[in-house]
């Protein structure tokens, strides 16, 4: 079903779900129509990535041309995986979207959606700019553009699916602290309904785990080997081994992946745990008020407290402060060992970027 029509008043992300639309992966909107154009963009995209694979030959370069293949192959074909995905997550996603409706907090803070879809298309853009005049150095307008369709739209479509889940888990955020500003209020809310609007939350954030946990997993796998090897690209740029006329370009191209990438994976994991922390935080805060009340604990009694809101990665990591510091230790370590593979081959190295950045000059100019 398309559900533009039912695009909440209280949950507005309307920037992001438009955005998500239009590029085929919004899980709002799966009618026929809009199925048939997300399989037609993942139609292009794929027969793009196989043409520039082959034209390019970065499958016979080194290392470097190694992990750039892969990378655009895992992110073309995550990207459809992200599209067929999100087709059976609508009805989770709408039901979540209503019961946050009941939930009361204040608008000037729902400005997420703006942030996120704003902040993502700048910087993608800016991304996408400084790789065009870097390609545009190094080979031909033809493989450029290839390169451009089969790497940066899968791309794109895969930070707005990011979006759509942080978009979610930001207003089960406002709705935590609506409890909580509740609960230590002076007004005293029965903690019955605040018991009721806590397990509401529970199963909100249940349905947005469930509908996004195979997503999560397949995004973070591609973020961390993404953040991996364009640190170890950084670096290898700063100490010159890349021939000179693109070392300061490879820079500044690396360093923009690098910081997207890792601040995607720490802004999410951020989000979740602050979930977390005000779901705890709201949990210990309800049973002093029901202890110091002999009539409140009877409430407890009823209905007990137990369950637990967070959010996962299919089951295989919480989306926490455990989970992120592990997964930074997992980077370092990788990158020590590249980077202790490039200091033990440096001339190697040279002479392989001098000679792919030599038969891609020769490329350019046959076409």
């Amino acid at each position: 079903m398309d559900a533009k029509s039912s695009n909440p008043p209280h949950v507005n992300l309307q920037w992001i779900f438009t955005i998500s639309k239009f590029l085929g992966v919004s899980v709002l909107h799966t009618t026929t129509f809009n199925k048939f154009y997300s399989l037609l963009i993942q139609c292009l995209s794929i027969p793009c990535l196989i043409v520039w694979c082959v034209n390019s030959g970065v499958f016979r370069n080194d290392l470097n041309g190694i992990t750039k293949g892969v990378l655009h192959v895992l992110t073309t074909y995550s990207s459809t995986i992200l599209v067929v995905r999100g087709w059976r997550q609508t009805n989770r996603v709408l039901k979540a979207i209503n019961c946050l409706n009941e939930f009361e907090y204040e608008m000037a803070h729902t400005h997420i959606d703006k942030v996120l879809s704003c902040g993502t298309l700048m910087y993608f853009l800016t991304l996408v700019c400084i790789d065009l005049e870097l390609e545009t150095v190094l080979s031909s307008q033809y493989l450029v553009h290839l390169e451009s369709w089969a790497f940066y739209i899968p791309l794109l479509q895969m930070m707005m699916v990011a979006n759509q889940f942080m978009g979610l888990v930001k207003h089960v955020d406002l709705s935590l602290s609506c409890l909580l500003k509740q609960l230590k209020s002076p007004d005293q809310t029965p903690s019955k309904e605040l018991l009721k609007s806590y397990h509401q939350l529970y199963d909100v954030s249940k349905l947005i785990d469930d509908a996004f946990s195979l997503q999560n997993l397949i995004l973070i796998i591609h973020h961390v080997f993404a953040t991996t090897f364009s640190m170890y690209y950084f670096f290898e740029a700063i100490m010159h081994l890349y021939p000179s006329s693109s070392v300061k370009k490879r820079i500044w191209l690396n360093l923009a992946t690098y910081i997207l990438y890792f601040s995607c994976i720490c802004l999410k994991f951020a989000l979740c745990q602050t979930v977390q922390s005000k779901a705890k935080d709201f949990k210990e805060t309800l049973y002093d008020k029901i202890f110091n009340d002999s009539q409140e604990a009877q409430t407890l009694a009823l209905r007990p407290l137990y369950k637990k809101i967070k959010f996962s990665a299919f089951d295989v990591l919480d989306m926490d402060f455990k989970a992120l510091k592990a997964i930074i230790m997992t980077i370092v370590t990788y990158q020590v060992i590249l980077l202790q593979f490039t200091v033990s081959n440096p001339s190697t190295d040279k002479k392989d970027f001098h000679n792919n950045s030599s038969s891609l000059e020769q490329n350019r100019s046959r076409s």
